[in-house]
């Protein structure tokens, strides 16, 4: 699963592997081992995880990243700062002029039609992330899953996507297409 440094830290699965691990959380005698692993990294909303499905989505974990990238999702969640990579004091000030990665400058983003779907129990973007993300995107759209145990996954896979998010993402893109 882990590569050499440059290489990537999570391989995707064999074809055989994709089809035992999904098969095993298609059995009722591990269903509820599957459902707990997925809670644990997502948070805890069964209600919205459609259980026949969660064979389909543990045969797509884990997939292809880089140890980087790995390493810069844990450095984001650790200094709960939105901030370039941390190289290490050399190279960050070869880098970036001062020994500590700077913080990415949202409001430079200037596009305007930028619309945040974001879930109150999100455990990757909490609230005071998506608070930092209302002040710095001004003029922005934002839509809460009304859902308030919503995790991470629910705006992607949950069982109410159908009739809370798509819905909103389709007339959204129809509305910023007649612009």
């Amino acid at each position: 699963m882990f590569c050499r440094k440059s290489g990537p830290a999570f391989t995707r699965q064999l074809p055989l592997t994709k089809t035992r691990v999904g098969l095993a959380c298609e059995l009722p005698v591990s269903r509820t081992i599957c459902i707990l692993l997925y809670s644990s990294f997502l948070g805890p909303n069964i209600k919205q995880l459609d259980v026949s499905r969660l064979g389909v989505y543990t045969s797509q974990v884990p997939t292809t990243t880089s140890n980087r990238n790995v390493m810069h999702f844990h450095q984001l969640f650790n200094s709960n700062r939105f901030q370039k990579y941390d190289h290490g004091d050399g190279v960050n000030l070869a880098l970036y002029g001062t020994t500590y990665p700077p913080e990415y400058n949202i409001r430079a983003i200037s596009h305007p039609n930028v619309y945040v779907i974001y879930a109150r129990n999100d455990w990757y973007v909490p609230m005071d992330g998506v608070a930092m993300l209302k002040r710095d995107l001004r003029a922005r759209e934002f839509y809460e899953i009304s859902d308030p145990q919503a995790n991470h996954m629910d705006p992607l896979i949950g069982l109410n996507i159908a009739r809370e998010v798509n819905w909103k993402v389709i007339t959204t893109l129809e509305r910023y297409s007649r612009l």
